[in-house]
């Protein structure tokens, strides 16, 4: 028989942002009820507030879907853009395929920045 047929083939839950699993330095995984996403609460600059947020109402991208924005594009033109379904791109890196973790892509820091909106019509993440 095969040795490696009766080993378990369950998958490591691992922290989106840093890959690091439950427990390293300390680090409490958290899991997105909607997509099911895993991340740690510092790897995703959540406050304590955030964290009853993110258990109860899901992640940003989950909480997103269905919401009107008002965004700016590129040309400093406000646009309301209605977020259809959750967002898989990310405009900061190169990962195009699954569900990761997301936070919104602003113009400018602070109570005036708006998420950018993308030549497509489309919210930056």
């Amino acid at each position: 028989s095969d040795v490696h047929a009766s080993m378990s083939t369950k998958p490591v839950n691992r922290c989106d942002i840093c890959q690091f699993r439950d427990g390293h330095e300390r680090l409490k995984l958290l899991q997105c009820k909607l997509c099911k996403m895993f991340i740690h609460q510092e790897c995703y600059g959540l406050s304590d507030l955030g964290v009853a947020n993110f258990l109860k109402k899901g992640c940003q991208a989950c909480r997103s879907v269905g919401k009107i924005v008002m965004g700016k594009t590129a040309k400093d033109v406000s646009k309301n853009v209605i977020q259809k379904k959750r967002p898989r791109d990310c405009v900061l890196c190169c990962v195009r395929n699954g569900v990761h973790a997301m936070n919104p892509l602003y113009n400018e820091h602070g109570r005036k920045g708006r998420q950018v909106v993308l030549p497509n019509g489309n919210l930056a993440w």
